[in-house]
């Protein structure tokens, strides 16, 4: 597989955020509210430390990046679905 140019990697990825944010609007109020509780945690890092942050490691860059992604999906879901007084993500 040849490697892909910056341009298309954010085209993907637009692609799937629209995707993502769809089936999340079409799942019933309940399941939405439960995922979006769910995913609204903050991803943990998988590096064995006792104090997360005391050594700086790629894990905590891929859990920062990964956690900003997730709430601006769950942000964009919310401000589509919701009248703007009820949006407080």
């Amino acid at each position: 597989m040849k490697p892909i140019g910056l341009e298309e990697l954010e085209a993907r990825l637009t692609a799937q955020r629209r995707l993502l944010m769809w089936l999340v609007k079409e799942l019933p109020a309940d399941k939405a509210a439960r995922l979006v509780a769910e995913l609204w945690e903050p991803f943990p890092p998988q590096d064995a430390q006792e104090d997360p942050g005391a050594v700086p490691v790629d894990a905590f860059a891929a859990a920062a990046g990964y956690t900003a992604e997730i709430r601006t999906i769950l942000r964009d879901v919310r401000s589509s679905i919701l009248p703007p007084s009820e949006d407080k993500l």
